[in-house]
């Protein structure tokens, strides 16, 4: 074993231990505790606005403007918000360890150098607005976690936590803000998208996304929101060229060869962002030029994000017929021609005809046509076809569609877009009733814009070839024509063929025979009369105006079932019934109501049974 090795390093460590207990004699007893809470520099890092380092390697400027931080040398940028708030975060969380006064380090021979002052490692000044602060760092204390620092030339040398080694950033990279879109842009509200393969342009209005070119439309939002997060996560992989002049068409970003540009623009403001993408670097394939209006110079961006922008304006437009969501609605038109057919919505699940006739709507038929005009795909068209379209519908006697998630109002004048909602959205349509090569033309009437749906999406029954009119409302009326609630249900009177009983039910729920007096009530025909009454379903509407009762047995003489209900005023429902139908069944109606439906011959027997039985 050789001794020569360990003796030198014996000998360097007594020199250290020399060095140390010569740079620490004087020192007054107690200071160091003292000076290890007093902080570097007194200052509020949210009211800096400037802030610059130089270091052997580079140097950078920032300043604050309009609540974001810039590079201003030696290059035009945008700074990384989160690097200068740490480089500022560093200088406030520094703390003086101890400090050698000019007589100490004359008394020990120490100069710049003793401190790595005189090459210093970094210069790092922030301003604020009324002074600014330098700190100049030189090297680490040996055998310690201290840093020594100045903060005046050729003053004292303080002995600094090494909290502020977190203020000499890597590089002027780690400056430099990488996100194309910056962290702080705010809602964007336009965008433009120009490739060889086309130009789009995107806007928000009124709550939702439109296509403005290459023609105007409904957009679909989540496509757009996914192009804007692509934008968003979009980095720059590495600084090229930081000349703002180089020539973009040795990078393939001329005006004609670009790959893709795109302009986005922020909600309430005229602040935009231009992003041109141009060739694949040589040798690095998976890397092409680009530049950011605002970042200066010629950067590089992962190709394969890039090809996800080059989008179509097909791609992203709302392909269906209408945006609606079926729940929201409140109120469904339906018109042909002079006719008009209005729903309203009473309930989630409830819907009643309001006009031509008061009734009760289907809920199912209402709810189906609903959710199909709302899933309909429709396909725009464009030039001669579209023009011709918008003036032929918008005059011509087609049938139409109208939605609004507010009730109703009154009727529009010259068939133009159908009834106006006090408020919330209304849609409007009209529908062509040709259909031509498997087609059918819409017109959306609010944006004037000509569509088409194939025919065999479009919901059937009422709007194919050959059928009723699709404002007809016995179509969609409900079949459950009749119902009460039986435990409301205080009087039963059935009378016909100059026969009439009656029955009633007191207070503790029992049915007695009211007429003839002297009768008993049948207590089978009663219970199954009350069983029927929750709810009478028609086979369907026949009319909504009987003209000639008598055309369908319906005059005075026809046999009727009235029911007296409980509550003030002595309410009743009467149903009459009339002749037999061909098929079969019977005619039948709702005193006061000019609706006539057919009800199953089975069931109107039901409810014609005696009510009472005789001694």
């Amino acid at each position: 074993m050789t001794w020569k090795p360990v003796g030198w390093l014996l000998v360097a460590v007594c020199a250290m231990a020399l060095f140390i207990a010569v740079f620490e004699r004087g020192m007054p007893q107690g200071s160091l505790g003292t000076l290890a809470e007093a902080p570097l520099l007194r200052f509020d890092p949210s009211v800096a606005t400037r802030l610059s380092v130089a270091t052997p390697d580079f140097k950078v400027e920032c300043a604050l403007r309009n609540g974001r931080w810039l590079v201003l040398q030696p290059v035009a940028t945008r700074a990384d918000g989160s690097a200068v708030r740490r480089i500022l975060d560093a200088l406030r969380r520094s703390a003086r360890r101890e400090v050698i006064s000019l007589e100490r380090q004359t008394q020990r021979g120490l100069t710049a150098s003793s401190f790595g002052l005189d090459a210093p490692r970094a210069r790092v000044a922030v301003g604020m607005e009324q002074r600014q602060d330098e700190v100049v760092i030189g090297s680490a204390a040996p055998l310690s976690d201290r840093v020594y620092v100045r903060l005046e030339e050729g003053g004292e040398v303080i002995a600094a936590s090494h909290d502020i080694e977190g203020a000499i950033p890597a590089g002027l990279e780690a400056m430099r803000d990488r996100l194309v879109i910056p962290a702080d842009f705010g809602r964007i509200s336009r965008v433009e998208v120009k490739h060889p393969g086309g130009f789009l342009q995107l806007a928000f209005r009124g709550g939702e996304w439109r296509l403005q070119q290459p023609q105007e439309g409904r957009a679909d939002g989540a496509a757009v929101e996914r192009l804007i997060g692509v934008l968003r996560g979009l980095r720059v992989e590495q600084f090229v060229e930081e000349s703002s002049f180089a020539d973009p068409v040795a990078y393939g970003m001329g005006r004609e060869d670009a790959v893709v540009a795109i302009s986005v623009w922020q909600e309430g403001r005229a602040e935009r962002i231009d992003l041109t993408v141009g060739k694949a670097k040589e040798g690095m394939p998976g890397l092409v030029y680009a530049r950011v209006s605002d970042m200066g110079g010629i950067c590089l961006l992962p190709k394969d994000v890039v090809g996800r922008l080059a989008v179509s304006a097909d791609s992203l437009r709302d392909c269906r017929l209408c945006d609606a969501t079926p729940a929201a609605v409140q109120s469904l038109v339906l018109r042909d021609g002079e006719r008009k057919l209005v729903f309203r919505r009473q309930a989630a699940e409830e819907w009643m005809i309001t006009d031509p006739v008061r009734a009760r709507a289907d809920a199912g038929k209402v709810g189906g046509i609903l959710r199909q005009v709302c899933g309909l795909a429709a396909e725009p068209l464009s030039g001669v076809a579209a023009s011709n379209a918008v003036a032929q519908m918008a005059t011509s006697a087609a049938w139409r569609v109208v939605l609004s998630t507010a009730q109703a109002g009154a009727a529009a004048t010259n068939g133009a877009a159908a009834e106006s909602a006090a408020a919330g959205r209304t849609w409007s349509y009209a529908v062509a009733r040709e259909v031509a090569g498997g087609w059918r033309t819409v017109l959306y009437e609010e944006g004037l814009q000509a569509l088409r749906v194939r025919a065999e999406d479009f919901p059937g029954g009422l709007w194919e070839e050959g059928a009723g009119s699709p404002a007809d409302a016995l179509a969609y009326m409900d079949r459950r024509v009749f119902y009460v609630e039986p435990a409301n249900v205080r009087r039963l009177t059935l009378a016909g063929g100059g026969v009439e009983e009656s029955v009633v039910r007191d207070a503790a729920g029992r049915w007695t025979a009211e007429s003839p007096p002297e009768a008993k009530i049948s207590e089978e025909s009663v219970s199954e009369l009350m069983r029927l009454l929750n709810e009478v379903r028609a086979v369907r509407i026949e009319a909504m105006a009987a003209g000639d009762p008598a055309k369908y047995g319906l005059a005075d003489r026809a046999s009727r079932l009235t029911i007296g209900l409980a509550g003030a005023g002595g309410i009743q429902k009467t149903l009459v019934f009339g002749a037999a139908t061909p098929d079969g069944n019977t005619y039948a109606a709702i005193r006061g109501q000019d609706v006539v439906f057919v009800l199953r011959r089975e069931t109107v027997a039901a409810l014609t049974r005696k009510l009472v039985v005789e001694p």
